[in-house]
């Protein structure tokens, strides 16, 4: 594979060998994009038939529609995912709403609409809060006591959360039944792409203090007009292999290899070993430990 063998310095004969990155999501993505936009050699390895992760598209066979893969929608406080979207030259495919605004269903209310006014954070969140009818008065003051929480925030509060769900935040900011299923759930699901009781508490607070205090239009919904392979994937695949990096799907690396406490390579499954100057594992939790050398495990 070419890819092994690095380039040649400018006048020398030694191969500069690339850095790896291991999985072809969004995170892999950027971080061969960041790479590649400064010529340094770079090699991304993706072990579907596609990059791209949670945020792709695909074509239904039966409709011929292009539907997601992950979550479809962003919002305006987003900043490094705009950034990306403006190095790959596509932020202009995205629509953000005026201000923010949620419509949303309730089984016994119908349907119900959370819109933030143009104060500066958090007075918006409060004012829209307060007067939507989404919620009981009760409900509404848990999710004011909840938000009063971010207001506060600090790091020490972000590593005591470390390893918590966000069901066990809620449980601990007094969150009601119905706040849980006619807020929450929806939020969650729509930020994090998991559940509440899967989801972590720290992430998911992270992307909130981001969302709702960065701006008075932090919060508005960024609606894009294209699949996300076109929004995220394919135009950042293009960039990074015109900037002289390569991206290889198909490419199941199953380990990485050390000595002398440096690396050394990555292998992949059929057998090939590509050396590395250092590798970037872009992949889930639960796959890192069989990647690393013995020395890190």
């Amino acid at each position: 594979m070419a890819a092994g063998r690095g380039k040649t310095r400018p006048g020398g004969t030694r191969p500069v060998k690339p850095v790896v990155i291991v999985g072809g999501g969004l995170s892999g993505l950027a971080v061969a994009l960041s790479l590649s936009l400064r010529r340094i050699p770079t090699v991304l390895f993706e072990q579907k038939p596609s990059p791209g992760g949670r945020t792709r598209s695909f074509v239904d066979p039966a409709t011929g529609d292009t539907l997601d893969n992950g979550q479809h929608t962003l919002i305006a406080g987003y900043r490094s995912t705009f950034k990306y979207l403006h190095t790959i030259g596509t932020a202009d495919l995205v629509r953000v709403q005026p201000r923010a605004e949620m419509r949303m269903h309730h089984p016994s209310r119908g349907f119900c609409t959370v819109t933030l006014p143009l104060f500066w954070p958090p007075w918006n969140a409060a004012a829209g809060i307060a007067r939507t009818n989404l919620l009981s008065p009760a409900d509404r003051f848990r999710l004011l006591h909840a938000g009063s929480t971010l207001v506060r925030w600090t790091s020490r509060k972000e590593r005591n959360l470390a390893d918590r769900t966000i069901t066990d935040w809620l449980s601990m900011t007094g969150q009601s039944k119905e706040t849980r299923h006619s807020f929450w759930d929806p939020l969650a699901v729509s930020i994090m792409n998991e559940h509440c009781a899967s989801a972590s508490a720290a992430l998911f607070l992270r992307s909130l203090r981001q969302a709702f205090f960065a701006g008075p239009r932090s919060a508005a919904f960024a609606l894009p007009t294209v699949g996300l392979s076109d929004l995220m994937v394919k135009p950042a695949v293009a960039l990074i292999e015109r900037q002289g990096g390569a991206v290889h799907c198909r490419a199941d690396v199953v380990a990485t290899s050390a000595d002398h406490g440096s690396l050394t390579g990555v292998r992949l499954r059929d057998g090939t070993f590509v050396e590395a100057a250092a590798a970037v594992l872009a992949v889930p939790p639960a796959s890192l430990p069989p990647l690393l050398p013995p020395l890190l495990k």
